[in-house]
């Protein structure tokens, strides 16, 4: 059987831990892989990790007592790191099943258990080559496709991403897998925006439907408007700087809007929901807008004009 030849492979490798952080070194250059960058602490992984472009990270989920898979999330949504898109296996330091749920949610390709040996990493690095999932694009979660049930209100989008490890076994340049990453990473970003989208509208139901009940739910009230401005403070990230300028009027008049619903609560007239309806419209419209239509379709929108 012919030799997988791991040479052109771009890896990084963040554990605290000096002993299974060499270990795993020495087993891997003798596998064939020779480029690698090390990170001992927390800030040398965030340094690190936002300056290069990697094909493969392998993470311990706590560095210098900080828990990582946070930054990984950002990694994931394009908001930190040179691409989003390199393969993930995170080390688990913990074995608590709440622990691991929270790790799964920041978006890695695989998880393995600390301690780890050599061979448990080899084994899953050709498997990782051959097959990826597909992504899932919510407002809070990009990764594989993991979880069983859509929550209320969350749509969700697959799509096909590169496997840049599989790319470079092709022995494909540094350039070209950089240029493919990067291309599916705004594909990603937008359809982030687009679920953003969806998200608003979903909450201004659900707001309409409050005032349609007999229970009158204040505490979801709260919730439901208190989101739509989580939404907002976590938006501009994704926009380009022309984009974040042309919204930000909109932003801010929806987030005034939204605390005028919490703070009339039931006794908002019809005035107060409709002028947050058209404010959220206005929003999800100038939104979509910023989108190519191919991530429109990709997210489900034919048209603009499609939004309600």
């Amino acid at each position: 059987m012919k030799k997988v030849d791991y040479g052109s492979v771009k890896m990084l490798l963040a554990i605290e831990n000096p002993n299974v952080r060499k270990g795993l070194l020495n087993t891997l250059q003798q596998e064939g892989f020779s480029r690698f960058e090390q990170a001992a602490s927390y800030e040398a992984f965030l340094s690190v990790l936002a300056a290069e472009a990697f094909d493969v990270v392998v993470a311990a989920t706590e560095i210098s007592g900080e828990f990582i898979p946070p930054r990984i999330a950002q990694l994931r949504q394009g908001i930190f790191g040179r691409h989003p898109l390199p393969i993930v296996v995170e080390l688990l330091v913990d074995s608590d099943a709440d622990y691991i749920r929270k790790v799964i949610d920041s978006g890695p390709d695989d998880l393995l258990q600390l301690p780890v040996s050599p061979g448990q990493l080899l084994n899953r690095l050709p498997v990782l080559a051959e097959k990826r999932k597909p992504f899932i694009v919510t407002s809070d979660y990009v990764g594989p496709d993991r979880r069983q049930t859509p929550r209320p209100g969350v749509a969700t989008s697959l799509i096909e991403v590169p496997n840049p490890l599989a790319m470079k076994l092709e022995q494909q340049s540094d350039a070209a897998v950089l240029e493919v990453m990067t291309a599916a990473g705004d594909r990603l970003r937008q359809m982030r925006i687009a679920r953003f989208a969806f998200e608003l509208q979903w909450l201004l139901r659900a707001i309409r439907q409050l005032f349609q009940s007999e229970e009158r739910d204040a505490a979801k009230l709260e919730t439901f408007c208190g989101r739509i401005k989580t939404l907002l403070i976590h938006l501009p990230p994704l926009l380009s700087t022309e984009a974040t300028t042309a919204i930000a009027p909109l932003s801010e008049r929806l987030a005034l809007g939204a605390n005028i619903v919490v703070k009339n609560g039931f006794s908002a007239d019809a005035t107060v929901l409709n002028g947050l309806g058209g404010l959220v419209n206005g929003m999800t419209q100038a939104m979509l807008g910023a989108l190519s239509p191919e991530a429109l379709e990709a997210s489900g929108y034919g048209r603009i004009s499609a939004v309600k």
